[in-house]
Order: structure tokens, then sequence, then C-alpha cells
């Protein structure tokens, strides 16, 4: 269950799990202790086609979710199964997000796209 290059990685904060992004279309999660992938998700837009690559990949300070990103769709994950919880888009499918991050009180989710913008949700809530 590898990649096919991996463009990004985050550590559960428990770091019992290794989450990793790749140029695939997949989202991998490995056990931190031993390295072995159990879980591989294909990432696939909410229209249905295969996302070019993950580029970005973080997750909530309290273990809960993962947050992905591609060409302008994040995607909020279980941490635990990977299935989804919640699309978000970013506004311009055309750019590539280039930066994510999860508040410390993993309520709040930004993302930086290449086009210089920042965008920032609540979790469960679809506007920005």
């Amino acid at each position: 269950m590898d990649h096919d290059g991996v463009c990004s990685l985050a550590i559960s904060p428990d770091r019992r799990f290794v989450f990793s992004g790749g140029g695939d279309n997949a989202i991998v999660k490995f056990d931190f202790a031993t390295g072995v992938a159990f879980k591989k998700i294909t990432y696939v837009h909410s229209f249905g086609v295969l996302a070019s690559q993950v580029w970005r990949i973080a997750i909530a300070p309290n273990g809960e979710f993962v947050v992905s990103g591609d060409d302008g769709v994040l995607k909020v994950l279980s941490a635990e199964t990977l299935k989804l919880i919640q699309n978000l888009d970013v506004g311009n499918n055309q750019y590539e997000v280039f930066s994510l991050a999860v508040a410390p009180d993993s309520t709040t989710i930004a993302a930086g796209d290449q086009d210089g913008e920042v965008q920032l949700w609540k979790k469960g809530e679809e506007g920005r």
C-alpha cells in the first residue's frame, strides 16, 4: 500500500498513526510504531472524478479528523475510518491547496491556495 510519490504527511497527536497524501490520488493510514499501512482510500472529487493528487494533509489536534486538500477541494475525513465527514469547496478548482492547518481547539480549518488566498471554515459548517 505505498504511494506513487508522497506529497504530504501528518502524525496523529497520540503518535499511533501516520497519514500520507500521495501522487496516486490516495490517502494511506500507517501504524506509527511498525510503519505498516493498513488503510488506503482513493481520493475522488465531490463531482466524481479523480483528483490529480493529494497535495496536503493535516490532522486535528484532538485526533478525530484528517483534512486533505488537492485542486480546489478539501475533504474532512474520520481519522479512525477515513470515511468522508465533509466536503469543503475552496472556490477555485484551478488552484492547488498549498497549505492546511487545524486550530488548536480542532474547530477551525484554514487553507491557503496557489492564488495567495487564505480561507477559514468551522468544522461542520458549509460557509467560510
